[in-house]
C-alpha cells in the first residue's frame, strides 16, 4: 500500500514515475505491472508486510536495480534508457539514500563518511567538510570525528546515519538533490 500527503501541491510536475514496473527474481514474481506517480515536494511511504517488494520497489525507483519490465521517469528523464556511467552520474546527482543499515565504509573516518555524497556531487571539499563537521558536532560527535565506523557504538553509527540523512536533505533543500529513498529500520 502507498500513502501519500500532496500539502496542497497537485498542480506540479511529476517527479518521480514509475509505469507498470515487473520484477522478478526466478519463479517468485516481486513487482506485478506497479505504477506510481509522485509530485516534487510530496511524501510517500510505502508499507506492507515482511516481503511485498517494498525494498525491490524502492531499489528499482532509485536505480540500485533495474526491472525486468516498464519504465522509470525521473524529473523527465528516462533513468532506465541510461547507460551505466550516465545513470551512476545521474544517481550521484539527484538520488539520495537512506538504508536501514548504516553502510558506512570502513576504511574512511565518520567525519569522511558524513562528507563523501557531498564530495562525490562535485561540492567544495572545504564547505563539505565543514558542514558535515557541524552537523556531527550538534549530533554530540565532535570528539569521534577521525575514529572508523569500527570504533563507533551502535548509538553513535546511528547518529552519523543521522548526519548523512541531515547532508542529503540539505542538498535537496540547496536543489542539489532531488529525491530521497529509504527503507525501515
Amino acid at each position: 500500500m502507498i500513502f501519500f500527503d500532496s500539502f496542497g501541491i497537485d498542480f506540479l510536475p511529476p517527479l518521480l514515475i514509475g509505469t507498470a514496473i515487473y520484477k522478478r527474481y526466478g519463479d517468485l514474481e516481486i513487482l506485478r505491472g506497479l505504477s506510481i506517480e509522485v509530485q516534487k515536494g510530496q511524501v510517500a511511504a510505502i508499507v506492507g508486510p515482511s516481503g511485498c517488494g517494498k525494498s525491490t520497489l524502492l531499489h528499482v525507483l532509485g536505480t540500485l536495480d533495474r526491472p525486468d519490465q516498464g519504465q522509470v521517469l525521473i524529473n523527465g528523464t528516462d533513468v532506465l534508457a541510461l547507460g551505466s556511467k550516465k545513470l551512476a552520474a545521474f544517481r550521484n546527482r539527484h538520488i539520495g539514500f537512506v538504508f536501514q543499515f548504516h553502510h558506512l565504509l570502513p576504511e574512511f573516518s565518520a567525519l569522511e563518511n558524513v562528507s563523501i555524497p557531498g564530495w562525490l556531487a562535485g561540492r567544495a571539499k572545504s564547505t563539505v567538510r565543514q558542514e558535515a563537521t557541524q552537523l556531527l558536532d550538534k549530533l554530540g560527535l565532535s570528539h569521534r570525528l577521525d575514529h572508523k565506523p569500527s570504533q563507533l557504538s551502535g548509538g553513535e553509527l546511528g547518529f552519523h546515519q543521522c548526519a548523512r540523512i541531515t547532508s542529503i536533505i540539505f542538498q535537496i533543500e540547496r536543489g542539489d538533490r532531488s529525491n530521497l529513498f529509504g527503507g525501515h529500520p
